[in-house]
C-alpha cells in the first residue's frame, strides 16, 4: 500500500486564547529545545528565518544568547529586555523514536577476459563486486511549540505536531516548520 510509507504531519491546537482578544507576535524569540544541539540550532535558525520572511521580526536564541547556552529563565528575560522581543516561541521535542533497517546488497560477478592470446582466449578473471547497502529510517517524532507573551508572562497559544515516518532529521524540520508558520498565520498572530 503506497499511503503507508508516506511521512505525516498532523498539527493539534491546545491552547489558545487569540478568540478572546487578538494577539499579534511582532517580535520573536525562537527557541528549540532538544538533546542534540546542531539540530536544536537548525530549528532555531530555520523557523527564525521562515518568521522573517512572513514579514516578523525574530531571532534564534542560540545567535542571540552566546551558542550552546544553558536556556533558563534569567537567561530569557535578559535576551527579552535587551532585545525588545514581545513574545517568546518556545518548541519542544516531547518524544522521539527511530526505526532503522539495514539492507544489504548483493555479491556480483563481473567477467573480465584474460589478455594473452589464443591460450586465454576462454580464460576470464572474475571481479566480486558488493552492491553498498542502503539505510531505511522513519522518525516519530512529538514536538510542542508555546507562544508566550512578554509584555504578561502568560501562554497565549500553543500546539503539538506529530511527525511520523520521517526520513531524516531535515524533513522532519523542514516539515514541522510548515505546520507552525501555517497555523501561527491562520490564527493571525503574525503576518501573513
Amino acid at each position: 500500500m503506497f499511503f503507508g510509507a508516506c511521512a505525516q504531519t498532523k498539527s493539534t491546537k491546545t491552547y489558545d486564547t487569540t478568540n478572546k482578544e487578538a494577539y499579534e507576535a511582532n517580535n520573536i524569540l525562537v527557541i528549540a529545545i532538544a538533546a542534540d544541539y546542531d539540530s536544536r540550532a537548525r530549528f532555531e535558525r530555520d523557523l527564525a528565518n521562515a518568521l522573517k520572511r512572513s514579514g516578523t521580526a525574530a531571532a534564534a536564541y542560540y545567535s542571540v544568547g552566546g551558542g550552546n547556552t544553558p536556556i533558563d529563565r534569567d537567561s530569557i528575560a535578559m535576551l527579552v529586555a535587551s532585545n525588545g522581543f514581545d513574545t517568546v516561541l518556545i518548541t519542544r521535542v516531547m518524544d522521539s523514536t527511530a526505526n532503522v533497517k539495514v539492507k544489504k546488497g548483493s555479491a556480483r560477478s563481473q567477467a573480465i577476459r584474460m589478455q594473452g592470446g589464443g591460450v586465454n582466449l576462454f580464460r576470464y578473471d572474475y571481479e566480486t563486486m558488493n552492491n553498498p547497502m542502503t539505510l531505511h529510517i522513519n522518525l516519530d517524532i512529538v514536538l510542542t511549540t508555546e507562544v508566550f507573551s512578554t509584555a504578561s508572562d502568560d501562554k497565549v497559544w500553543s500546539i503539538q505536531i506529530d511527525l511520523s515516518r520521517m526520513e531524516t532529521i531535515d524533513k522532519a524540520i523542514s516539515k514541522s516548520i510548515d505546520s507552525i508558520i501555517r497555523l501561527l498565520k491562520k490564527d493571525d498572530i503574525i503576518g501573513s
